[in-house]
């Protein structure tokens, strides 16, 4: 039961997000007391779930901040305060990154195949593992979403000047390295579940690269054309880029 758990958390975190519902997992006992009963020392994996199911309570804090907003409803301490929240996972999830960047897991190699793809920003990232691929993908999507909520609730005032262009450029960053870990996880099989460690954080990195420059938007569509070419594996395309975040 408790792998089951285990290995649940982020479907469950990816539902919370699409129903606009904060989730129980980011009450201390979910993230504490199956551990402890088991014995079994968290993986990077884990920790990062941790931080992420935090994610869907700031989201629904978000859609519902915005679907109060009227013309007599002029409060700002609200959004003011969720951009603050946003803040601090914000820093969880830098923490963690660096703390995997210095492990042996967290070792990137970049691959670049052509001076013509190197102009346009597309390098192949290679991972030790897909698991480690995953977690990557994982928090630069989280990341995006984070940041997203900052700067759509950010106060005149609350940021420092030049923070707003330095966090949109983490979240730019974010968003192509995404798209630099697919190849690699494309050469790995998938389950339906696997999928979603794929096609989430691309939807993310759509959010950013869409309305990015021109190179930015033909290395999207260049590796969403991918994932096209495998309909038939990838059927939860459609549901996952239409819903998630």
């Amino acid at each position: 039961m408790f792998e089951i758990f285990r290995n649940s958390r982020f479907l469950i975190i990816l539902s919370s997000l699409a129903t606009r519902c904060p989730t129980y997992l980011s009450e201390d006992t979910w993230r504490t007391v199956p551990w402890q009963q088991q014995t079994v020392p968290k993986d990077n994996m884990d920790l990062l779930l941790d931080i992420m199911s935090e994610i869907p309570a700031l989201r629904s804090r978000l859609f519902e901040l915005q679907g109060n907003t009227g013309a007599d409803n002029h409060e700002t301490f609200p959004f003011y305060r969720l951009a603050e929240d946003a803040l601090q996972v914000a820093s969880q999830l830098q923490i963690w990154r660096g703390d995997w960047d210095v492990s042996p897991e967290g070792h990137i190699i970049e691959l670049t195949e052509s001076e013509p793809a190197k102009r346009l920003g597309e390098k192949s990232l290679h991972f030790t593992s897909l698991y480690a691929a995953n977690c990557c993908s994982l928090c630069d999507a989280s990341l995006i979403l984070v940041l997203e909520t900052v700067l759509l609730c950010a106060q005149r005032g609350q940021l420092n000047p030049g923070i707003a262009t330095t966090l949109f450029e983490k979240s730019r960053q974010a968003a192509i390295e995404i798209c630099q870990s697919l190849d690699y996880q494309l050469q790995n099989s998938h389950t339906r579940l696997g999928q979603l460690f794929v096609l989430w954080p691309l939807r993310e990195a759509g959010k950013i690269l869409a309305k990015g420059s021109i190179s930015e938007q033909l290395l999207l569509e260049q590796q969403k054309q991918k994932l096209a070419i495998g309909q038939d594996s990838w059927e939860i395309a459609k549901s996952a880029f239409g819903r998630y975040g």
